[in-house]
C-alpha cells in the first residue's frame, strides 16, 4: 500500500477506506503512510526547493492567464510567444531537477540495480537559469546483472523520498522498499562516501540540507564529494549541517536569504492569483501555513533532526508541527476528505478547500496543452461533494462549458473570474472553449 503527495496543492491520497480524522487512532500501517506524506508536507513548506516549486507552479498559471487577458478576443491554441516559451522551459527544467524519481526502474527490478558510475550532465537550461558553470544534473549509471543499463537522474524526488523513508522506517516496521527512489540517497552515499550511508542521522540532514538548494541532486552529490575530499569530515549531524552551509556560502548561496526570497515570491503569486472571494478562506490558510513554516525553519533550523530523535513520531516528534501547521488535505480511497486546521487560525477545517486550487491547475493545462476534450481534474472530488448533482457529463469532456451555468462549479467560478469566458479559443480550425 502506497500513498501519494501532490506538491504545491498539499494533497495526500491514502488508499484505505478508513476514516483519517484522528492520526492517533489510525492503524499502524496507515499511520506510517500518513507520517511519510507529512514529511513531504514539511519539505514542501520549509525547504527552498519546496517553496520554489510551489512559486513556479503558481507563477506559470499567473503568466499564462495574464497573457490571455492582454491578448485579443480570439485566441489561437496552442499558445505561442516568448512568455509561453519561458514558462514551458521553466517546467522542463523543474522536471529535470526533480529527477527520475519513480520512473526508469520498475519496482520488481529495483533491488538488483546498482551504481556503476556517476555522470555530471550539462544542461543549457540549467546554465541559463543559474548563470554558473559548475552546476550539473547528477546522472547515476545503473547496471543490472541481466537487464539493460539505466540512466537515473538523481534529483529532488529521490532525495525527498529517501528522507521520508528514513523517518517512516525509524518509527514503523517497514518492508524493504523499492531501492529507486526510497534508498537512492543511501546508495549514492555508499558509492561516494560510505560513512554517511552508515549513519542515518548524517544521511537525514544531508537530504534536508540538499533540499535547501534549487538543484538538490547536485547539492547532495557535491557535499558528499567535499566530505570525501577533506581530512576532517563532519562526524555528527550538527557538524554536517554547518559544513554544508559553509559550502553553499562559498558559492554565494546563502540559505536564509534564498528562503526569504522564495517565500516572498510565493506570497506575491498567492496574493495575485488567489484574490477571488471564492478562494478567500483557503487563501488565508495557505498564507498562514507558509508564514508559520518560515518561523519554524528560522527559529529551529534543525527541527527535522529533533523529529527523528524523538521517541514517538506523532505523540512527540511532530506534535508542535501538527498544532501549528495543521496537516495536508488528505483523501481516502472512497473520496472522503480530511484536514487538520492549524490552531489559532480563526477558521475551521470545513472552511478550507485546497481542492479548489486544482481548478487553477486545470485552467493551466487547458490553455498550455489544449485539446478538444478534457476530463476535469476535479471530477473525482466534485462527485463526492454537495450538491450531489454537481457533476455531469460535461465534466468528463468539456468542463469549460460549465461557465455558462447559473450554478457554477469551482472550475467555472475561476474561469469566469479571470475573464476567460470573454475569449474565443481556436485549436486549428476548430473553435473550443466558446464564449457563452
Amino acid at each position: 500500500m502506497t500513498a501519494t503527495y501532490l506538491p504545491s496543492f498539499f494533497e495526500v491520497n491514502i488508499p484505505t477506506v478508513d476514516d483519517l480524522d484522528d492520526v492517533l487512532k489510525m492503524r499502524p500501517e496507515v499511520q506510517a503512510l500518513y507520517g511519510h506524506e507529512y514529511v513531504h508536507f514539511l519539505q514542501n513548506l520549509t525547504t527552498n526547493f519546496g517553496l520554489l516549486r510551489t512559486w513556479n507552479k503558481f507563477d506559470r498559471i499567473v503568466q499564462i492567464i495574464n497573457h490571455i487577458q492582454q491578448s485579443g478576443l480570439d485566441i489561437d491554441l496552442p499558445l505561442t510567444g516568448a512568455v509561453i516559451q519561458h514558462e514551458m522551459n521553466n517546467n522542463i527544467l523543474l522536471r529535470s531537477l526533480e529527477g527520475s524519481g519513480f520512473r526508469e526502474v520498475l519496482e520488481r527490478d529495483s533491488q538488483d540495480y546498482t551504481i556503476d558510475s556517476v555522470e555530471r550532465r550539462k544542461d543549457p537550461l540549467l546554465d541559463a537559469t543559474f548563470q554558473v558553470e559548475y552546476m550539473r544534473h547528477i546522472v547515476l549509471k545503473l547496471q543490472h546483472p541481466t537487464l539493460s543499463a539505466v540512466d537515473y537522474i538523481f534529483g529532488e524526488t529521490a532525495i525527498a523520498e529517501s528522507m521520508a523513508y528514513l523517518i517512516e522506517s525509524k518509527f514503523f516496521d517497514m518492508a524493504t522498499p523499492a531501492k529507486w527512489p526510497y534508498l537512492s540517497a543511501k546508495e549514492l552515499a555508499q558509492h561516494i562516501f560510505p560513512p554517511v550511508a552508515d549513519d542515518n542521522e548524517l544521511l537525514l540532514v544531508l537530504c534536508d540540507i540538499a533540499l535547501m538548494h534549487p538543484a538538490p541532486g547536485w547539492a547532495f552529490f557535491t557535499i558528499l564529494e567535499e566530505m570525501a575530499a577533506t581530512s576532517a569530515p563532519p562526524v555528527t549531524a550538527e557538524q554536517l549541517i554547518d559544513f554544508a552551509r559553509v559550502s553553499y556560502a562559498k558559492r554565494g548561496w546563502r540559505i536564509d536569504k534564498q528562503l526569504e526570497s522564495a517565500r516572498d515570491g510565493l506570497m506575491n503569486r498567492i496574493q495575485t492569483l488567489f484574490n477571488s472571494p471564492f478562494l478567500e478562506p483557503t487563501k488565508k490558510w495557505f498564507e498562514n501555513i507558509v508564514y508559520r513554516a518560515a518561523d519554524l525553519r528560522d527559529n529551529h533550523y534543525r527541527f527535522i533532526l529533533d523529529v527523528y530523535r524523538s521517541g514517538d513520531l506523532f505523540k512527540e516528534g511532530l506534535v508542535d508541527m501538527v498544532m501549528n501547521l495543521g496537516g495536508p488535505h488528505t483523501i481516502n480511497i472512497v473520496g472522503k476528505r480530511y484536514l487538520i486546521a492549524p490552531q489559532g487560525l480563526g477558521i475551521t477545517a470545513a472552511d478550507i478547500h485546497p481542492q479548489k486550487l486544482k481548478a487553477l491547475d486545470q485552467i493551466h493545462d487547458m490553455l498550455l496543452t489544449p485539446a478538444a476534450t478534457y476530463r476535469c481534474k476535479l471530477l473525482d472530488m466534485c462527485k463526492d461533494s454537495e450538491p450531489i448533482d454537481l457533476v455531469d457529463e460535461r465534466c468528463r469532456t468539456k468542463p469549460w462549458e460549465r461557465s455558462r451555468d447559473k450554478r457554477l462549479c469551482p472550475l467555472a467560478v475561476l474561469w469566469n473570474y479571470y475573464g476567460l469566458d470573454q475569449k474565443n479559443f481556436y485549436l486549428g480550425q476548430q473553435q473550443i472553449y466558446v464564449i457563452p
